[in-house]
C-alpha cells in the first residue's frame, strides 16, 4: 500500500514540475499583483470574458492572433498596445512554451535587433534618440542610392 502511494505521489510531483504553469506561491503572489496592475492599466477584458472565448475557439487549430482579440465579442481589448502588453505578460511567465514556431522566430529576430542596436550605441556612444535619427538618415542614404543606382 505504501508503494503505491509513494508511486502516485511521485508521478503528481513529475506531472507538476513538467506543467511550465505551475508556481510556488510566493512567484504566484506577485504575477497576480502584476496582472491586476497592468489589466487596470492597458484594460484588459476580464477573465470569464477571455475564458469565454478561449472556450469558444477550444477546436481551432490556429494559434491566437492580434486580429483576433480585437474582433471576438467576447473579450474585445482596447488596442494593440494592449493585445502586445497581454501577450508579453504571459510569454515572460510561461516561456517559449506558448509560442508558434514563427513566434519563436520574431522573438529571436528582435532581440537581436535590440542586440544590435545596443552594440552599436555602445560602440559609437551614442543614446537612444541619436540612434533613432542615424538609422532614419541611413535608410534615406540607401533610398536615395537605390535610385541613383537603378537610373
Amino acid at each position: 500500500l505504501l508503494a503505491i502511494i509513494v508511486e502516485a505521489y511521485l508521478g503528481v510531483k513529475k506531472d507538476n514540475e513538467d506543467d511550465v504553469s505551475t508556481r510556488n506561491v510566493c512567484v504566484d503572489i506577485p504575477l497576480l499583483t502584476a496582472a491586476k496592475v497592468m489589466r487596470w492599466h492597458y484594460q484588459w477584458p476580464s477573465h470569464a470574458s477571455l475564458h469565454a472565448h478561449f472556450f469558444a475557439m477550444r477546436f481551432s487549430a490556429q494559434p491566437v492572433t492580434e486580429a483576433e482579440l480585437i474582433t471576438t465579442s467576447f473579450a474585445r481589448f482596447q488596442s494593440k498596445e494592449s493585445i502586445y502588453a497581454f501577450f508579453n505578460y504571459y510569454y515572460q511567465i510561461l516561456g517559449d512554451d506558448v509560442l508558434t514556431d514563427v513566434a519563436r522566430e520574431h522573438i529571436r529576430e528582435e532581440e537581436l535587433k535590440k542586440c544590435s542596436m545596443q552594440y552599436f550605441m555602445d560602440g559609437y556612444n551614442l543614446t537612444f534618440d541619436e540612434m533613432v535619427r542615424m538609422a532614419a538618415l541611413t535608410a534615406k542614404v540607401q533610398c536615395a542610392w537605390r535610385r541613383y543606382v537603378a537610373v
